[in-house]
């Protein structure tokens, strides 16, 4: 079965400033009415329906932002997104520091299969990143969820400021007894524009390649924690990490903005249409550099004779375009 996951962000709003987000404040002027985000749900169960005539697929809505718990008519949005539970499934990824009464209620109604957490460090770097209080506030959120039965994930992004501190969001998560932790490597773009210093270099992402397989193994042998390490994202070209992971982007994955605009994945930026005046089917049967992006087998410059050439496949695409400029270059983390 395959999934395509659309990420939508129904708001750039957000009750946080993270110094890496890659949030556009032009676009909150832009929003998509509601009226419109049902035409959305519409359209990508068309399109659903659509790849089901190739083979059984499923969509998936990962419902973010801006913080989507700042959404205003959230409720409404997942009660007609509940219509289509035959052709959908949905999650949100969250700051976290929103969870209250009326967020565990709506959760627990309308049932998502998991709610991401993003937890950058310990106390101090994460509210070093997020603002202060933020991570105790996270938590508190964390700890309501899981009170009530729902499936938690956290998501840390690394850079220079914070990668040493991956053990410990394992211990955090594992002592809040969360379901899973995994990790991306930090993309300067949006309000994170300026931390391009804080990239980590070749050298720096096998040194968090090691410290990740060492922060799982020592999970798996913990026989107290049903906390699972995931160390496959973003880290491809690492062997025997994990089975190598692939960008996705624009062949089971779309990203849309809440103006609309339509993009691979939220963090390689090239607009690829707006869904106010085109179809899914149209974007990913037509759009040419979707098609570029299902490549089988793509020539990156800079990896040309690499062992791993064909199972990574050059790693993040959005990486290299934002240093580079050229999503079809080597990426900037690789050390080999």
């Amino acid at each position: 079965m395959m999934r395509f996951v659309l990420q939508w962000h129904l708001t750039e709003r957000c009750n946080l400033s993270c110094t890496h987000c890659y949030q556009n404040e032009e676009i909150i002027k832009h929003e998509l009415s509601l009226e419109e985000k049902f035409m959305v749900v519409d359209k990508f169960v068309d399109f659903i329906k659509t790849l089901n005539k190739e083979s059984y697929s499923r969509g998936v809505l990962n419902i973010t932002g801006g913080e989507p718990f700042v959404y205003k008519d959230l409720e409404p949005l997942l009660e007609y997104i509940s219509r289509f539970k035959e052709y959908l499934s949905f999650n949100f990824l969250s700051n976290g520091t929103l969870i209250n009464d009326k967020t565990i209620a709506l959760l627990k109604k309308y049932k998502p299969i998991f709610v991401q957490i993003s937890i950058d460090g310990d106390r101090e770097t994460h509210d070093k990143i997020r603002g202060v209080g933020a991570f105790d506030v996270s938590m508190k959120g964390i700890k309501r969820l899981k009170e009530n039965g729902i499936k938690v994930l956290i998501s840390f992004t690394a850079h220079k400021q914070n990668y040493k501190d991956f053990p410990k969001v394992v211990k955090i998560a594992n002592d809040a007894g969360v379901d899973r932790v995994w990790s991306d490597r930090m993309i300067p773009e949006g309000v994170g524009v300026g931390m391009q210093d804080d990239l980590l270099s070749p050298q720096e992402t096998f040194e968090y390649a090691k410290l990740m397989k060492l922060s799982q193994i020592k999970n798996r042998l913990n026989p107290f924690t049903k906390t699972v390490v995931a160390t496959d994202r973003s880290l491809q070209f690492v062997p025997h990490i994990e089975d190598a992971h692939q960008c996705v982007a624009g062949k089971i994955m779309f990203a849309l903005l809440p103006n609309g605009v339509v993009l691979p994945c939220r963090r390689l930026f090239i607009e690829v249409g707006n869904i106010k005046d085109k179809t899914f089917e149209e974007i990913y049967y037509e759009n040419e550099f979707v098609q570029k992006l299902r490549v089988p087998n793509p020539k990156i410059e800079g990896c040309e004779g690499c062992s791993f050439e064909k199972s990574c496949k050059g790693g993040l695409r959005c990486l290299s375009y934002s240093v580079t400029g050229d999503p079809f270059k080597k990426d900037p983390g690789c050390w080999r």
